[in-house]
């Protein structure tokens, strides 16, 4: 019985432990989103007053309702958990008071026969029944021991109550963390609601602007062609710089060989130099960028995707998708672009109608940081992790402060989403 309890609280600790930091994972997803969420409240909040409701009005309440569903959903996983977390509580604390229990038991029947026999008398009478001096000393060694015992007992309830009454504490938390999830998790579906009825209102303010948006779609559809192509030849270019000094090294390499060795070599040459970072310093680095993914800081101090990577239906024209290549990140007023990562910058571009674009190397990777007004650094520059790269512009004509980031592995393009932390 006693190893069936042991092994019991056994699972009981380590379902507890494994579940501890499961929902510790979810509460800290659900605490970012919440933060997330403040800060798309915060834009609506002061677009609030905005008689004209703009296409990026629509997509930050939209970005609001995908977020504060998130909430919702993962405090129900949290609450899902909790649930579980009590019921294994609950039957540890009934184990722990049937143990007690029993120990209490021993405890008193002990105690019971230490007070019959409790005269000096009885224990001399005890000792000297003894047929000789082995036994005699038997018989003493065995009231010590019972006198020892009696104390272990009394500390071994003592522990466990201790134990218990933590149980019991941890138990109490739980259901109040669970009430209070429960609680919140009610209060967002009411909001969520409010949510979906402010963007009806947007939606149908937009809907009567089909022609003018369309026009929009199609000047913003030319801007990120151009962008596009102008990040193309630049990593294009950088490719073929390397491409041309791998051929010039090879050959300085290969003067002292015969041509047969030299056509091999300028193949095996071609064939591994595939980008200006195709060394031991450029594979380092390319290597610390893929381990640091899903952990690489956002370009900006506060902000939220407004627009994500790949291709989306428009949310107000029928029939139409819309492409990004990266992501947009709605910022505040006078936000600085800074480096997700370690690098120098390769290319500074205009790009009509998106500002200024600031092409960064990273080994085998490139980020590329779009819609700047003032940009701090040169080509050439070597960027820290965070080093600042230029002042974001603001969107006079939906009053937005917008950064459009990419991430390029060579020539493919990367969802950016998947390499912020």
């Amino acid at each position: 019985m006693a190893i069936r309890n042991l092994f019991l609280l056994f699972l009981i600790c380590t379902f507890n432990i494994l579940n501890a930091q499961t929902r510790k994972q979810l509460e800290q997803r659900r605490k970012q989103k919440e933060l997330e969420m403040e800060q798309t409240k915060n834009s609506l909040k002061e677009n609030s007053s905005k008689q004209k409701k703009t296409l990026c009005d629509l997509q930050t309440i939209g970005r609001q309702i995908k977020v504060r569903q998130e909430v919702i959903n993962t405090a129900a996983g949290e609450v899902d958990l909790l649930s579980s977390e009590i019921g294994y509580l609950e039957t540890s604390i009934r184990k722990m008071e049937e143990n007690l229990k029993a120990l209490k038991k021993q405890y008193a029947a002990m105690i019971y026969e230490a007070y019959k026999n409790r005269s000096l008398t009885n224990k001399m009478a005890f000792v000297f029944s003894a047929k000789d001096f082995n036994q005699s000393y038997q018989h003493l060694n065995y009231l010590q021991q019972i006198g020892k015992f009696s104390k272990q007992k009394a500390d071994e309830i003592n522990a466990t109550q201790d134990r218990l009454n933590q149980r019991i504490e941890q138990l109490t938390g739980s259901k109040r963390t669970k009430e209070d999830l429960i609680h919140s998790s009610e209060s967002q579906k009411v909001a969520l609601e409010g949510d979906k009825k402010t963007e009806a209102v947007i939606l149908s303010q937009l809907k009567g602007k089909e022609a003018q948006m369309r026009k929009d779609l199609q000047a913003k559809a030319l801007q990120i062609k151009q962008l596009d192509k102008a990040i193309t030849n630049a990593i294009s270019k950088e490719i073929e710089e390397a491409r041309r000094k791998a051929a010039e090294e090879a050959r300085n390499k290969t003067k002292a060989t015969t041509k047969e060795t030299e056509t091999t070599t300028s193949k095996k040459k071609e064939s591994s130099f595939t980008d200006r970072n195709n060394t031991a310093a450029g594979n380092a680095l390319s290597a610390d960028f893929e381990k640091n993914k899903n952990h690489l800081p956002w370009p900006v101090d506060k902000g939220y995707i407004i627009r994500p990577f790949g291709v989306h239906a428009h949310p107000t024209i029928p029939n139409v998708q819309t492409e990004n290549f990266g992501v947009d990140i709605a910022t505040h007023d006078g936000a600085i672009a800074k480096a997700i990562f370690k690098g120098e910058v390769r290319a500074i571009f205009p790009v009509p109608g998106m500002g200024t674009a600031v092409l960064v190397s990273h080994g085998n990777y490139y980020s590329v940081y779009c819609k700047l007004s003032k940009v701090n650094v040169s080509v050439g520059s070597q960027l820290a992790v965070g080093g600042l790269i230029g002042s974001i512009m603001r969107n006079e004509e939906d009053e937005k402060t917008e950064l459009h980031l990419e991430i390029w592995k060579n020539m493919d393009k990367q969802n950016p989403e998947n390499w912020l932390r």
